[in-house]
């Protein structure tokens, strides 16, 4: 039980830990196939186990029965296939999807199921849709089968939310669309087919996604990667170095958590890592800060919304999953444990807590910032 108890307490540091091989080929093939268009925009390949990789085959058929049972899910739901329409129609606006115009069926071509995931404690995107390359094709295989995964490229969660906590001035943000601002080659867009039609009047229609798709195996690699790619391309002088680290070492996935000393070094800081990011068409929105005066910089419409902000809980808004009350500076982490249902249980285990969904009460702990407070809560 103590050396559980350790290890589950143990913030383990790797450094300069070997790839493996298929880890060495993903960042190969990134290395030798990642090119840019003129805007500034990357562009990148779908990184393959093998050269020759063996495909799903009939994906056609079997996406085709999932798009169905989508298409009766979403009649007996008007609001969600209103905002499924949305989502889709915006895929077109903004060019991240096309219709196949090509009479004859690529016998290569691979569809993908998909489906809507709800998210209502969200403001910007309630609904996400979700394309499913896990699905098997008549041969057993998938997509994600024959797609590398790519090394690790961020730290633990952990160690990112410490060293963020070690900054007198902090500041949070997140990368709109981050995925879908990223270019697939041409030649693997007729991998990421999907079918689609905004009618039962309308005949139903083959699209190809064109950019980093949510679902595949290889998209955190490769939007992790390209973000970190544009940092090392656009450090083209000493006064970026600060906002080139930031870049490479305080992103969780599509999160920045950093900050500075002071509120002068922080503003500057934020100013030149949305520079960056901005040449590779990567926009920050969601900006928040335990200072009025950094907050004061960053025009409205680029702020955390305040629908976001908990119930009951003023000032706080979430980052990575954590509630941070930006006007005291504490993380809380709230749980919803209904206490007259659990009491009713011989035995009190941690399954059984995790699974009470009410929410009669809260109660937090509060993780206050070392420069700010004198001590942790």
């Amino acid at each position: 039980m103590l050396e559980k108890f350790w290890e589950d307490e143990n913030v383990e540091i790797k450094t300069n830990t070997p790839y493996t091989l298929e880890e060495l080929r993903a960042e190969k093939i990134y290395e030798n196939t990642t090119t840019r268009e003129p805007n500034g925009r990357y562009v990148v390949a779908l990184p393959f186990k093998h050269d020759e990789p063996n495909l799903p085959t009939h994906t056609y058929e079997r996406a085709l029965d999932r798009f169905k049972r989508l298409e009766k899910k979403l009649s007996q739901d008007e609001k969600l296939s209103h905002e499924y329409n949305k989502v889709m129609r915006e895929y077109l606006t903004l060019n991240h999807m096309e219709p196949v115009k090509e009479r004859t069926r690529n016998e290569r071509a691979i569809y993908l199921p998909h489906h809507a995931v709800l998210r209502e404690d969200k403001i910007t995107t309630k609904v996400r849709v979700v394309f499913d390359a896990s699905s098997k094709g008549s041969n057993n295989i998938s997509l994600n089968d024959e797609l590398l995964i790519g090394p690790r490229l961020q730290e633990e969660l952990r160690s990112i939310l410490m060293r963020w906590r070690m900054h007198k001035i902090c500041f949070t943000a997140d990368i709109i669309k981050m995925y879908r601002q990223i270019r697939l080659r041409k030649e693997d867009t007729d991998y990421h087919r999907i079918l689609w039609r905004f009618s039962d009047e309308e005949e139903i229609q083959d699209y190809r996604l064109l950019t980093v798709t949510f679902g595949t195996a290889c998209a955190p690699y490769l939007a992790i990667k390209t973000l970190k790619q544009v940092a090392i391309d656009e450090d083209k002088d000493e006064s970026l170095q600060e906002a080139q680290r930031a870049i490479l070492n305080d992103f969780f996935v599509d999160d920045i958590l950093s900050g500075s000393y002071d509120v002068e070094t922080a503003i500057d800081i934020q100013s030149k890592v949305t520079k960056i990011l901005q040449a590779g068409g990567f926009e920050l929105q969601k900006w928040n800060s335990n200072s009025k005066q950094f907050m004061e910089e960053i025009e409205n419409s680029k702020r955390a919304s305040k629908n976001e902000i908990e119930p009951n809980i003023k000032d706080t808004i979430k980052t990575l999953g954590i509630n941070w009350n930006t006007l005291t500076d504490k993380l809380q982490i709230t749980n919803t444990v209904h206490n007259s249902k659990i009491s009713l249980e011989p035995t009190i285990t941690k399954r059984k807590t995790l699974q009470q969904q009410h929410m009669p009460q809260w109660f937090t702990l509060e993780l206050c910032n070392p420069m700010m407070k004198s001590r942790f809560r």
